[in-house]
């Protein structure tokens, strides 16, 4: 989500977010989830993320946690695959400094 990139625009995941949300709002129950690693502060994502980390909020729920305790399945070598290979910052915004799931009820 905080990687999407459009040729036609600026602001992809923001304008598909909203154009989802009325045709949603048909569908009792029904929920909008954006998955992603931290990379920019801009964007949806880090939008949501001000907004709504470590609120009580009944309609949005936003989780930030390592790779690891999101996908316990996962292989541990992977990650430290990539903090021997990668730039220690890049891996570390990757698979470390967690992935932030919103869930927009």
């Amino acid at each position: 989500m905080a990687f999407w990139q459009g040729e036609r625009s600026t602001r992809p995941d923001v304008e598909t977010y909203n154009a989802v949300r009325p045709g949603m709002a048909t569908l009792p129950g029904s929920m909008l989830f954006g998955i992603s690693s931290p990379y920019r502060k801009s964007g949806l994502l880090y939008t949501k993320y001000k907004t709504h980390f470590a609120q009580d909020d009944d309609t949005v729920l936003l989780i930030q946690a390592p790779s690891l305790a999101l996908n316990p399945t996962l292989d541990p070598e992977i990650i430290e695959k990539a903090m021997e290979d990668d730039q220690p910052w890049h891996a570390l915004s990757g698979w470390l400094s967690g992935e932030m799931t919103s869930a927009v009820l």
